[in-house]
Formats: C-alpha cells, sequence, structure tokens
C-alpha cells in the first residue's frame, strides 16, 4: 500500500488506488466473460486477464514501484475528501488528557 514519509502520513490514496484497481479488474473480468459467452475465440481472455494483472502487480511489487499520482489530481482528490460529511473538523484536543 506504498511507502509513507511520516507517520502522520494518510494511507488513503492507496487505499482508493486498491479499491478503484480490484474494481477495474472486476469489470474486466465480466466484460470478457460476457463476451466469451457468446464467441468462443474469447475464451483465452477470459484467463489472460487475471492472469496478466497478477504478473504486472507482481512485478510492480518485486521492483518496488511505489504508487504515485499526478498532482492535480492528487490535489483534486483531497478537496473531495475534505468534504465529506463524516471528516470531522479540527476540534483543536491535542491527545494529551
Amino acid at each position: 500500500m506504498g511507502f509513507p514519509r511520516t507517520t502522520r502520513e494518510g494511507r488513503w490514496l492507496s487505499i482508493f488506488a486498491a479499491l478503484m484497481t480490484a474494481s477495474l479488474v472486476r469489470i474486466a473480468g465480466f466484460g470478457v466473460a460476457g463476451i466469451a459467452a457468446n464467441d468462443i475465440r474469447a475464451i483465452a481472455f477470459v484467463y489472460a486477464v487475471p492472469l496478466t494483472m497478477i504478473a504486472g502487480f507482481g512485478l510492480a511489487i518485486f521492483i518496488g514501484a511505489s504508487p504515485a499520482i499526478a498532482p492535480g489530481i492528487d490535489g483534486t482528490l483531497r478537496d473531495l475528501l475534505a468534504r465529506l460529511p463524516f471528516r470531522r473538523a479540527d476540534s483543536g484536543h491535542t491527545g494529551a488528557p
């Protein structure tokens, strides 16, 4: 899920990226399965899609690639996250008793 630079750095971006990646892989699998239901030649893709993803992400882990996102997208996502209603406003509490 990435490598935080500080102990206070959030992991929301890594979790969001993992969720989106898993969703896209799942959608691709559904699409290929739907095509393969009507065309016998597409059966190979039913196996190729997940195996390609496994190989690609395995390679990324092996070489130690860290997640990256364009700064503009990062700023937009952070602004949207800050506007969500379930986020608490800073109450000034420092955590000390």
